[in-house]
């Protein structure tokens, strides 16, 4: 019987602990411990924000349906081994240029492996 004795104190102290708990001031919890700073005029965007850079190779250009198929290298900021798939295009990308064949770097954004090419250009 001797045993149960550390275990009837245990229950016991969590018993008295209750009502201690429950006379605690809690009138700041859930809000922020800015310290009265101003957000608002802090840049919030995520490292994966501005974008997963590339290289590869241009195989096809749909300008009608704006998408590229890219032979790409690894690109380790979204842990993607070398392939070739179809990307859509973003609006502000000018596909005037490119090209089947062309070597480029790129810049994809997005996530959950939905990504979209927001530039394109040439490589050097």
């Amino acid at each position: 019987m001797k045993t149960f004795h550390p275990v009837i104190a245990a229950a016991v102290a969590m018993l008295l602990a209750g009502p201690a708990l429950a006379q605690m001031d809690m009138s700041g919890q859930g809000k922020p411990q800015g310290g009265g700073m101003d957000h608002g005029s802090m840049s919030m965007a995520k490292p994966a924000d501005k974008g997963a850079m590339g290289s590869g190779t241009v195989k096809k250009v749909d300008a009608a349906k704006r998408t590229v198929n890219l032979s790409h290298g690894p690109i380790p900021a979204i842990n993607w081994p070398a392939m070739t798939m179809d990307f859509p295009v973003a609006p502000e990308v000018d596909l005037s240029g490119v090209k089947a064949g062309q070597s480029v770097e790129f810049t994809l954004a997005g996530a959950g492996g939905n990504y979209t090419v927001t530039s394109l250009r040439p490589s050097k």
